[in-house]
């Protein structure tokens, strides 16, 4: 009976030992697991975060190219009203040189 004691206890030591492995093992798969999911989020935010910013830069870049369109567009009109008020100054010279000779 003693024998037979023994080998129980044994064995159930044997059992726990397994039972403690198997649950050690499935709390190593779950946390590596739960990092790994984690790492797979990370990396998805990245991506989005990189896409927003490429995205930003490209409405940054974007409205920059309008501005300088638009300030060349003003440019160029006050350019063109400069050469119509010096045609205009031209002309009434012409025109008053023109009466003063007739007169």
């Amino acid at each position: 009976e003693v024998e037979a004691d023994a080998q129980r206890y044994k064995e159930e030591e044997e059992q726990k030992k397994m039972t403690q492995l198997q649950v050690r093992r499935q709390f190593d798969e779950e946390r590596r697991q739960q990092l790994d999911d984690e790492r797979k989020k990370k990396q998805a935010q990245m991506k989005v975060d990189i896409r927003e910013g490429e995205e930003m830069l490209r409405a940054a870049r974007d409205a920059k190219d309008r501005a300088d369109r638009e300030e060349e567009e003003k440019k160029r009109k006050e350019r063109t009203e400069a050469k119509r008020l010096v045609d205009e100054a031209k002309l009434a010279r012409i025109e008053k040189e023109r009466r003063k000779q007739e007169e």
